[in-house]
């Protein structure tokens, strides 16, 4: 049997009743419901990694503790589906881990934000003329000015060794 086997997913009334007696301190339902997310923290760490060129193991390590957190601090009277309330927690803690990570400098989450709303809308005007967006496509698609666009670019750009060589023949 293989890894992916290993953990079988729960049903509805299962994990109503796992919660149950996790609201009573039963250890062993709370590590079932942990066990039973853990192939949704794998697959958000896969997404992300990918996406920022971050380690998958670091994330996977960050999501599994959100998960933790999520169904230790989970409150089944909000009437919120435990799935719903833990994707939250652990695509927090992973984003985090990424974005500090995948950039040497610390890069606020709002640009962060900006970043993947821009290349959302890059995407899509892509799509639609079936070429590269230019700098007007992308800011009438998400109603940026030029600038709000070059502030994002910007922080994209790669950082730069104050050791790296400079000038003419600099790299021969």
């Amino acid at each position: 049997m293989g890894a992916r086997n290993a953990i079988r997913h729960l049903g509805e009334g299962e994990e109503r009743r796992l919660l149950r007696r996790l609201a009573s301190g039963d250890q062993n339902a709370r590590r079932r419901l942990i066990e039973a997310y853990l192939g949704m923290v794998s697959a958000l760490s896969r997404r992300y990694a990918r996406r920022w060129g971050v380690p998958l193991e670091d994330l996977l390590q960050e999501g599994a503790l959100a998960l933790v957190q999520a169904v230790d601090h989970y409150d089944p009277d909000r009437e919120m589906k435990l799935s719903t309330y833990a994707t939250w927690w652990v695509k927090q803690a992973i984003r985090r881990a990424a974005m500090a990570q995948s950039h040497p400098v610390r890069i606020p989450e709002r640009l962060w934000e900006r970043v993947e709303n821009l290349s959302r809308a890059e995407r899509y005007s892509g799509s639609r003329t079936e070429q590269t967006g230019s700098d007007r496509e992308p800011s009438e698609a998400s109603s940026w000015s030029h600038e709000e666009l070059e502030e994002v670019r910007c922080a994209l750009r790669p950082v730069v060794s104050l050791e790296a060589p400079v000038g003419e023949g600099a790299y021969e």
